[in-house]
Parts: structure tokens; sequence; C-alpha cells
């Protein structure tokens, strides 16, 4: 499953020019969505308009289809125009589903380290509530901050978006053939 972010009466942060991150969001899930049924996946989509936006909703909807994993893609805010990069956020209980959730949060974050100017590791910690709530392992990629205009400028290209895409896809078809990048984070306390 993949989940764009916002929608609907919820248009998410705002980028230079008026741009919603709900559009950005639904644009890269369509990217991502083409790259993934060309290798022969099924993917299904919480929203694929500018409607279907409601978080409770989307997150039902995940536990009722009951995916194999789930991708939420959003664009990151924040008060400092310094903050760039991508980023990768896993949650839930302790458990297996958490591990493979973590797993795929390295995989998908090591890809946009390779493809993007991203230089952050995967973090956890993240309260997001299609995270706790998904069956699946379950990522949020924050694909990077509107409020940091070089990153805007960036979100809004296509060709950009594609290339988050790509990375994204390549990150969860690594981590889908059990293919485990080294774990930049070894050995830091």
């Amino acid at each position: 499953v993949l989940d764009p972010g916002h929608g609907g009466r919820d248009p998410g942060a705002t980028g230079p020019g008026g741009v919603a991150e709900a559009e950005l969001n639904l644009e890269l899930a369509r990217a991502l969505g083409s790259f993934l049924t060309a290798a022969g996946a099924t993917v299904l989509y919480t929203r694929t308009g500018a409607e279907g936006g409601d978080l409770l909703a989307r997150a039902a909807w995940i536990e009722e289809v009951r995916p194999d994993v789930v991708v939420s893609l959003h664009c990151n805010a924040t008060t400092s125009p310094a903050w760039r990069g991508a980023q990768t956020f896993f949650d839930g209980p302790p458990g297996p589903r958490r591990e493979a959730s973590r797993a795929l949060a390295r995989e998908i974050q090591h890809a946009l380290r390779a493809f993007t100017p991203t230089r952050r590791f995967a973090n956890s910690g993240i309260a997001h509530y299609v995270l706790e709530r998904s069956p699946a392992p379950a990522v949020t990629v924050e694909a990077g901050f509107l409020t940091n205009p070089d990153e805007a400028r960036l979100l809004m290209d296509e060709t950009y978006r594609r290339r988050l895409a790509f990375a994204v896809f390549l990150g969860l078809a690594r981590w889908a053939a059990g293919i485990e990048s080294p774990d930049p984070t070894a050995g830091l306390p």
C-alpha cells in the first residue's frame, strides 16, 4: 500500500508559490507506483486524487486490506529553512513487525542517500498513526523539506521526484529480496 499523506481538507505543509504537500505526496506515490507495477507488484493506494485524505479512514482501510507492506509518503517542514534531506521513519510495538519496519527503513534511507543529497540515517520514534496501526511492516518517507527553498524547488521538479521514487523503489526491492545494506550506524552510541 502506498499512502500519499494528507489530501482533502488537509493539504499538509505549503511550499513556495503555495504548492500543497498533499499534491507532491500524490505525485511521488504515482511515480513510485509506476516503478512497483513495472516490477510486477500489486499496488494499492489510500487515495488517488485530491480527496480521501482522512487519516483515520486511511489507517482503517490499511488494517482492512492487510497489505504486505505500507509506505506513507510525505514532505517535511520546520521553522528553520536550513533543514534539508529525506528521512525515513519506522515505529510500532517491539517485535517482528517493528524489526521488519526498521530493516525496510534502513534500505530505503540507504538508497535515498545514494540517489539524493540526503545524508541522514533512518529514524525511529515518529508518532504516526498509519505506522502504529499498520498490520504490516510500515515506514514513512519524508521526501524533503518544503521549508528549505532549494529543496522545495527540487521537490517540485518531476525529474527529481522520479529519482526519489526510484530510490524508495530500490530500497523496497532490496528489502523484499532480503538484501541487507551495511548498517552505517553500527557501533555508534
